[in-house]
This record gives C-alpha cells, structure tokens and sequence, in this order.
C-alpha cells in the first residue's frame, strides 16, 4: 500500500487505486494486473517516489519485471500510463522484488531472481550496471530497506540483516538478532534507528553507532507477531512536531515516540500492514 499524492494504491489479486482519497471519494479501481508474486515480498515491491512528481514503480511486472506510472497510479485508456522498464542494464528472465529510495535521491532495485542490486540516480536516467552484493548468501531471499544513503537487506531465511554504502555493490552483516527469529519487516525511523520486526519474537532496534541488535519490544505482547513498521512526523496547530513509530501486530496496533524503545496500545485488533 501506497500514496501518490491524493491517490491510495493497494495490492490484492490485482493492483487497486483510489482517487482523491482526502476528499472522501473512495471508488476502488484496478488499475493494473499481478500475478501471483512471491510471498513474502509484498511490502516493498511497490514504491512511490514524491520527490519524483509521484512516480510509482511495481516490481514483478511487466518485460523486465518492473513497471512504473506518472500519473499517480491511475491506468488511463488501455493501461497506457503504466509503462515496461527495459533499460538496457536490466537483466531480462528477472524480477524486481523489492525497492528503496536513499536519501541522496537514488532508487535502488533488488532483483531476487538474479540476485543483482540496481540503482536509478535521477527521476531521468537510466538504470545503471548491476551490482552483484558480494556478502550475500545467494542462496537466500531479501527484502532491501535503507537508513540515510546506506542499502539495508533483511533476510527472510536466517535472521539476518545486511548494509551497504555502495548501492549494493558489497554488504557487511549485523549482529544480535537471535537465530530462531523470522524477519517480517524493516523500517529506520527518521535516520535514527533500525528497527526489525520478527514473527514472534518482536521487535528489534539498532543503537546509534552500534552494529548489534538488542531487543526493544517493552510495552509490546510476548510473542508478537510484528507484521510491519512505518514512521511519521504529526504536525500540530502550535508549530510543534512530534516523530511517531507505529508498529503492527496480532495483539493490537502499537506506537511508540522514542524511536522504538518504548511500546503503547493504540488500538486492539489484528494488523497485517501499515503506510
């Protein structure tokens, strides 16, 4: 799930839209057709890029197994604004199976087929050649998340999580995760932290300066699923800004304003995804 500027975007069977969702029209459109992705990929295999006028890019699509659309997700007449990327770097019989956009304004591309990273510099370029992520087991499957300009993968096999600072050209692994543990989500709020999610075994967070996780569930449920983590800043009428973590789980939706330290109930239910 996604948002281009007005537009929501949301993955099911197909690729869904909802125009101008803060004016209350909430129509439910197909906007583009999937096929049955991997499981375990869907949470980053779709991005939207604001700084890009809200270009959206879909992995796991199209020619080359990416997709992307200027017009805020919407299909138009035959589909004709979601466009194959086929740039000639793209190794073709792959897919793209997860995205991230660094802070030094660079999309970086995982294939998980070919097990190459690709990197997009500008909303205008081309992607440039792949990196092949010396440090990786090949062996396994990621999903790429990112802190600042450093590429984040968080395996899905071994509790493991890698970095890079070459756009994935070479990773260095953290420590800390226990080794039962089963990554479900990544997320670096506001540059400060990494936190990682797990089935079952909570939540993780990555103090500043260190290479080891430790574990940071304090107000969350033992056991917690942890299905996904997202931040964002609240803007309030007095000028001030506050920095909110928000995590989803079997037991409830959580919140936290520490950067993950600390864990409050905001709501009850059972949550598989946030945006």
């Amino acid at each position: 799930m996604v948002t281009s500027s007005g537009n929501l975007l949301f993955a099911k069977k197909n690729l869904h839209y909802i125009e101008n969702v803060h004016n209350g029209i909430n129509n439910s459109n197909p906007t583009l057709t999937l096929p049955a992705g991997p499981v375990g990929y869907d949470r980053s295999m779709m991005i939207s890029i604001p700084v890009w006028h809200n270009r959206v890019y879909v992995g796991g699509v199209g020619t080359k197994g990416l997709m992307s659309n200027d017009s805020l997700g919407v299909p138009g007449t035959g589909s004709i604004n979601w466009k194959n990327v086929t740039d000639a770097n793209i190794a073709s019989g792959g897919t793209i199976s997860s995205l991230t956009f660094l802070d030094g304004n660079t999309l970086v591309a995982y294939d998980d087929t070919k097990k190459y990273f690709y990197s997009l510099t500008s909303e205008t370029g081309t992607f440039g050649a792949p990196a092949t992520g010396t440090g990786l087991n090949t062996a396994k499957r990621y999903i790429i998340s990112h802190i600042a300009n450093t590429v984040l993968a968080a395996c899905l096999d071994t509790a493991l999580v890698f970095y890079s600072g070459n756009n994935g050209a070479s990773f260095s692994s953290y420590s800390g995760l226990p080794t039962t543990a089963i990554i479900t989500s990544i997320e670096a709020p506001f540059n400060q932290t990494i936190l990682v999610g797990t089935k079952a075994h909570g939540i993780f967070r990555l103090p500043l300066g260190s290479t080891q996780f430790v574990q940071s569930s304090l107000g969350l449920p033992a056991s917690s699923i942890v299905s996904a983590i997202t931040s964002k800043y609240d803007y309030f009428k007095n000028s001030s800004t506050k920095q909110y973590t928000y995590a989803s789980t079997n037991k409830g939706l959580y919140r936290s304003e520490d950067n993950g330290e600390n864990w409050v109930k905001v709501l009850d239910g059972n949550f598989v995804t946030l945006y």
